[in-house]
């Protein structure tokens, strides 16, 4: 313990320390209000995603479930995407092709086998995509390596 010529100087530095532990505290509650105001954003923005998808895969089966009513053996089936589906169209397959990437990374397949399968051979994407969705996969892979490491 330190020791103080006088009572003053002690009271002095208890007054100091316990000053700055309140304004600690004051720090990491204003942190954590913010933190939690973060999340519940995040939250509700996941909410009005999750109701999108659903609106729009209610409507695309209804699309489905008129055109199959309304075919005649005379005339061919319509094709009714609105651009709102074709963005949620693409933003669903550009998950499942950077998941179907990363699944092949791990693997093991070589970025050749991996381009002709996806590429050539399935159609499911262009050249410049592929290579864009592939430098995303690695990126995210590295990342997440990095934290297992310096945890």
């Amino acid at each position: 313990m330190f020791w103080f010529r006088e009572k003053k100087g002690l009271y002095k530095y208890l007054r100091d320390s316990f000053i700055l532990i309140k304004n600690s505290f004051e720090k990491v509650k204003v942190h954590t209000n913010d933190l939690s105001n973060r999340i519940n954003d995040n939250n509700e923005k996941i909410a009005k995603l999750e109701g999108v998808i659903s609106v729009l895969m209610n409507k695309e089966q209804t699309n489905e479930v008129r055109e199959v009513v309304s075919q005649t053996p005379h005339t061919t089936p319509r094709t009714t995407r609105t651009p709102l589906r074709m963005k949620a169209d693409r933003l669903l397959d550009k998950a499942e092709l950077m998941n179907e990437i990363n699944s092949m990374i791990v693997k093991g397949l070589s970025t050749t086998e991996m381009y002709n399968l996806i590429v050539d051979e399935k159609q499911l994407i262009k050249k410049t995509c592929f290579f864009k969705y592939l430098k995303l996969v690695r990126e995210r892979s590295s990342q997440t390596t990095r934290t297992i490491k310096t945890n």
